[in-house]
C-alpha cells in the first residue's frame, strides 16, 4: 500500500508544536519522580510533622498532593534530586488510617507512597540502640517511627503494669509492601520481648501469615521489658522504616462472622485484646461491594480495622455435625454460609440440588479476610463420584497476597439432582480462627479493571500511554469496550476494545499544545454488552511494581493522577494520518511517515518504535540521525489475526543526547483488520 500524500492542515500544528517544545528546549527532561521512603511514615493527628522523602528525579518538586482529607503537605526544603524535606499537618480529625503522598515535580506524579496517621503519641528512634543494654526508654503508650539500617537492630525499655495485657506491634510492611531489590521483597520483621532478667518471654514473626508482627502477653506482675526488633534474614537498609507501637492497647485479633450482606446490619463478635466491646454491630450500605474495614476502640483509642466482606446473597451458619457426606448441611442457592473448620483433619460437607446446564459459582473467601484456612473445595455427584477440585485460585485484586489460598469453582452441572461440597484446610489444619464464607450461587459472568500506571504523564502536545487489565470472574469472556471520561477540554482519548481471550488493551491520552501544567483524574470505563444486558465498570488506579528482582504486583491506588507536564527536546507527528484509521488485510502492511520536531538547540539522533506490543501487529523500528526529520513506519499485521479485529497501533520515540534522553508518543492510531485478498487459483 502507497503512502497518502502530506496533508495541507498539518504544517500550522507542526509550527505550534515547536513554538511549545522551544520554550522548554534549555530545560532537560526528567524522568518520572519516585519516592523510596518517607521518614517518619506517620504521624500522630493533631501534630505537625517533619519528613524527609527520599527516592529520585525529586529535584523539581513542588508540591504534596495527599489524598484523603485530612492531611496536607509544605515542601520545606529541596536538599537534591533524592531528597526533599515536608512540613505535615495532621488534623485533629483525621481519620486513623492510612493516607497516599505523591509528590508533583515538573516531570510529574510521583507514586503513592503510604503516610499512616495514628492515635497515640509519638517519637523517632534515638541512636544507639542496638543492643537490650543500650535500650531507648519509652513511656507508655507510645508509637516509635524506626528504621533498621545494615547491620542493624532497635531495641526500647519500658515499665509494664502487672494483671494488663501488653501489645507490641509494628507497621512495616504495610508501609512498604513490595521492594523491587529485596528477598523477600518486604522488610520481614520479629519482634522479641525480655524480662528484666533477660530471659525471653515472647517471641512473634508472622501473625496469621501476615509478616507483621504482633506481641500480645499478658503481664504477670509490674517490671521493666526490653522489646527487640530485627529482620528475619538479618538484613537493613534504609526502606526498612517501621512504626512500632507500645501499651495496653486495644487490639483486635479476629471477627465473626467473616462479613454480611450489603444493606443490612450485621452483628459480630470481636476477638482480641483490651477490647471494651465483644460486640459490634456492621451496618452495611446498599450500594456497597467488596471489603469493607471494621474496628472498635477502647480507652479513647482506636483499635487495628479487620476487613469485612459484603455479599450479595442470603447468609447462613454451618451447622455441626456436618463432617461427612452422610451428614452434609442441606442449604438452598444463592447462599453464603459463614463457618469454621473447628479442629484439625475437620471437613464441613454441604448438599444443595440443582438442574442440568445450570452454571454455578462455588467459592471461599478466608485468607482475603486475614483467616489462616487453606481451603480446598471438592465436589461430588449424587452418587460419590468427584466431579472437579480446587486448592488455590489468584485473585488480582487481593493486592497484599503472596499466596492465594481462597478455593474458585465454576462448573457446569451435567445432570438433575443433589451435589456434595466438601470444604477443608489443604493442609489438614483446622481451630477457631480458621473461619471462612462460602459463597454458593449462580455464575454471573463480570469483570474488573484496573489501570496502570497510576500516575501517567503527557507534555503539552504529547500523549500519556495507559494499560488497561481486566479481570475476568465466573467465566466471563466478553469482549470490553474501553473509554475514557472526565477529560480536561481539548484532551483527546482513544478508545480500545480488550477481546475475548485477552486480558489487556493499550490506550493514549493526549494533551493538547496549549494545556496547562495540571493534575486530573480521568474515568476509565469497561463497558460490555452480553445478552442485552450492559454493565460498565470503573477502572482502579494500580501501581506496577516489582517484588524480589522479578516478581511484578499491582497495588491498588485511591486516583489515576494523570500530569501533564511541560514539554521538551522534541515532538512527533505524523506526515500522513490516515483518515478514520488504519486498515490492513490479514498478512498485510502499511507504511506511515512520522515527523521529527526538534526543539532549537537539539541535536541528536531519534530511535522511532512501538510504544507498546499489540499481539499480531508489527511494528518496524527505525533510527532517524540528527541531520534528519523524518522516519518510515511499517506496520504489519500477521495472517491469524482475525478479520474485524480492532486494535491500536502506538508509536512511540526517544531522542538521546549523551546520558540525556526525551521520550515521546503519538496518539494511538486505530486499526481494523480486513481478510486477506484470495489468491487465484491459476487454470490447469
Amino acid at each position: 500500500m502507497s503512502t497518502s500524500p502530506r496533508v495541507r492542515w498539518l504544517w500550522p500544528a507542526l509550527a505550534l508544536c515547536c513554538a511549545v517544545i522551544a520554550r522548554a528546549a534549555d530545560k532537560p527532561e526528567i524522568l518520572t519522580p519516585y519516592i523510596a521512603h518517607v521518614f517518619p511514615a506517620g504521624g500522630q493527628r493533631g501534630t505537625k510533622v517533619e519528613a524527609l522523602v527520599t527516592g529520585t528525579q525529586l529535584a523539581s518538586a513542588t508540591e504534596a498532593r495527599i489524598l484523603p482529607a485530612g492531611v496536607t503537605g509544605a515542601i520545606a526544603k529541596v536538599e537534591d534530586a533524592t531528597k526533599v524535606r515536608l512540613t505535615l499537618t495532621i488534623a485533629p480529625d483525621a481519620a486513623v488510617g492510612e493516607y497516599e503522598l505523591r509528590l508533583l515535580t515538573r516531570a510529574g506524579a510521583s507514586n503513592r507512597f503510604r503516610f499512616l496517621v495514628g492515635d497515640l503519641p509519638e517519637i523517632i528512634e534515638t541512636e544507639p540502640n542496638n543492643n537490650r543494654a543500650g535500650a531507648q526508654k519509652l513511656a507508655l503508650p507510645v508509637l516509635v517511627n524506626g528504621q533498621v539500617m545494615e547491620k542493624d537492630q532497635d531495641c526500647y525499655r519500658f515499665s509494664a503494669k502487672g494483671g494488663t495485657t501488653l501489645v507490641c506491634d509494628i507497621a512495616a510492611r504495610a508501609i512498604i509492601p513490595y521492594i523491587a531489590d529485596a528477598v523477600p521483597g518486604w522488610f520481614d520483621a520479629v519482634l522479641t520481648l525480655y524480662d528484666a532478667s533477660g530471659r525471653q518471654v515472647a517471641s512473634v514473626d508472622d501473625v496469621r501469615l501476615w509478616p507483621d508482627p504482633r506481641i500480645l502477653f499478658p503481664v504477670p506482675a509490674d517490671g521493666d521489658y526490653t522489646v527487640q526488633i530485627t529482620d528475619i534474614l538479618s538484613r537493613g537498609r534504609a526502606d526498612f522504616v517501621y512504626r512500632l507501637s507500645v501499651g495496653a492497647l486495644p487490639r483486635v485479633t479476629g471477627i465473626y462472622p467473616l462479613g454480611g450482606p450489603r444493606g443490612a446490619s450485621t452483628g459480630i463478635a470481636l476477638f482480641g485484646a483490651n477490647l471494651a466491646k465483644r460486640t459490634q454491630t456492621v451496618e452495611v450500605p446498599a450500594n456497597a461491594s467488596g471489603i469493607r474495614w471494621v474496628g472498635t476502640e477502647a480507652g479513647g483509642l482506636q483499635a487495628n480495622t479487620m476487613p469485612f466482606a459484603v455479599g450479595d446473597t442470603p447468609e447462613a451458619s454451618d451447622t455441626e455435625p456436618n463432617d461427612s457426606r452422610e451428614t452434609a448441611q442441606a442449604v438452598t442457592l444463592p447462599v453464603t454460609v459463614n463457618g469454621h473448620i473447628d479442629k484439625a483433619g475437620d471437613a464441613d460437607w454441604f448438599r444443595f440440588a440443582a438442574i442440568k446446564g445450570q452454571k454455578v459459582v462455588l467459592e471461599v473467601m478466608a485468607r482475603r479476610l486475614l483467616s489462616p484456612l487453606d481451603s480446598m473445595l471438592t465436589l461430588f455427584d449424587a452418587k460419590g463420584t468427584r466431579l472437579v477440585e480446587n486448592d488455590d485460585t489468584t485473585d488480582p485484586t487481593a493486592q497484599w497476597l503472596t499466596h492465594h489460598a481462597d478455593s474458585l469453582l465454576v462448573y457446569t452441572v451435567p445432570a438433575d439432582g443433589d451435589y456434595f461440597l466438601r470444604l477443608r484446610d489443604a493442609q489438614s489444619m483446622g481451630g477457631d480462627d480458621f473461619a471462612y464464607r462460602l459463597i454458593l450461587k449462580d455464575a454471573a459472568p463480570d469483570f474488573t479493571l484496573r489501570a496502570t500506571p497510576d500516575n501517567p504523564r503527557a507534555g503539552q502536545g504529547d500523549s500519556a500511554l495507559v494499560t488497561v487489565q481486566a479481570n475476568r470472574k465466573a467465566g466471563f469472556n466478553g469482549p470490553i469496550n474501553v473509554v475514557v471520561r472526565g477529560l480536561p477540554k481539548g484532551f483527546v482519548a482513544s478508545e480500545a476494545v480488550i477481546y475475548p481471550g485477552q486480558d489487556t488493551a493499550v490506550l493514549t491520552v493526549s494533551a493538547p499544545s496549549d494545556a496547562k501544567p495540571q493534575v486530573f483524574n480521568p474515568t476509565i470505563l469497561g463497558i460490555s454488552e452480553e445478552a442485552g444486558q450492559v454493565t460498565a465498570r470503573v477502572a482502579v488506579g494500580a501501581e506496577n511494581v516489582m517484588q524480589a528482582f522479578s516478581l511484578q504486583q499491582y497495588p491498588s491506588t485511591r486516583e489515576i493522577a494523570l500530569t501533564v507536564t511541560e514539554p521538551g527536546g522534541f515532538a512527533l507527528a505524523l506526515l500522513n494520518p490516515p483518515a478514520g484509521g488504519l486498515i490492513i488485510a490479514q498478512g498485510g502492511e502499511v507504511t506511515l511517515n512520522v515527523k521529527i520536531i526538534r526543539a532549537e538547540g537539539i541535536k541528536g539522533g531519534v530511535f522511532v518504535r512501538p510504544a507498546s506490543a499489540v499481539n499480531g501487529v508489527g511494528v518496524r523500528a527505525s533510527y532517524v540521525p540528527a541531520d534528519k526529520d523524518e522516519a518510515p513506519v511499517v506496520v504489519n499485521v500477521g495472517r491469524g489475526v482475525p478479520v474485524g479485529t480492532k486494535l491500536n497501533v502506538i508509536i512511540g520515540a526517544v531522542l538521546k543526547i549523551g546520558d540525556v534522553s526525551y521520550t515521546r508518543t503519538l496518539p494511538a492510531i486505530p486499526l481494523r483488520i480486513t481478510e486477506a485478498p484470495k489468491v487465484a487459483t491459476p487454470p490447469k
